[in-house]
């Protein structure tokens, strides 16, 4: 029997998942979000800490930063991985200009706190027209990381290899999920996905931007539990 593993963007936590998770899903806190103490600076790292908590096959569930999560660890144990779902994610590895943006958001936010990546991060997050709720609830999800785990998971992110190659070797069920209006990973990129992984589906949430499960929550429940029926 698989187990569902749902994993968080950057700089959320496990709350994310509040209102589209599975029963019996498991979402853990990434290394320095929510409960879990700051630890590794690698998505390889993360991906084998949860590998190492559960047993058995399992269908992954990733949004953005969780997504290089769920790559990982198809590349660390591909025979446990029973089906993969990228939520507002992208497989590619970050420029030289990003990295060094990257490098100077760690620095502000080790410095400054995480006040930073709200200020940086609200306007590109969601979707037009977006309820003074939902970016309530973003906010609170930012404030609620640590400076030292958030800072980790820049150089997680910046440290990632271009995962792109490994994309052609998926031979699970598949899906891709995006934000029509995404303003962090562009549409282009999710078609890209897509069409890269043998046999995936890609699925619009036509009023989002980087984060349905707040935007549009029962769209990707819905999708997720068809896409779980599959496996």
């Amino acid at each position: 029997m698989k187990t569902v593993i749902l994993i968080h963007g950057f700089p959320f936590n496990a709350t994310l998942w509040r209102r589209v998770a599975p029963p019996g899903a498991l979402a853990p806190d990434l290394p320095g979000f929510g409960d879990s103490p700051a630890g590794p600076d690698t998505v390889d790292a993360y991906a084998q800490s949860i590998l190492a908590r559960v047993d058995g096959p399992l269908a992954v569930v990733g949004h953005s930063m969780g997504g290089y999560v769920a790559l990982a660890m198809h590349r660390l144990a591909r025979e446990r991985i029973a089906g993969l779902a990228f939520v507002a994610s992208r497989a590619v590895a970050d420029t030289p200009e990003i990295r060094a943006k990257r490098r100077e958001t760690e620095q502000q936010v080790l410095a400054e706190g995480v006040g930073v990546l709200e200020r940086g991060m609200m306007p590109r997050l969601f979707g037009p027209g977006a309820a003074p709720a939902m970016l309530e609830e973003a906010r609170a999800l930012i404030r609620a990381a640590t400076p030292q785990g958030a800072a980790a998971a820049m150089r997680a992110m910046m440290n990632r290899p271009d995962s792109v190659p490994q994309l052609a070797t998926i031979a699970v069920p598949s899906i891709v999920i995006a934000g029509r209006h995404d303003q962090i990973v562009p549409v282009a990129e999710s078609e890209s996905i897509a069409g890269a992984i043998p046999a995936a589906r890609l699925v619009w949430c036509e009023r989002s931007g980087h984060l349905p499960m707040i935007e549009e929550p029962d769209v990707l429940r819905e999708t997720l539990a068809h896409f779980l029926e599959e496996i």
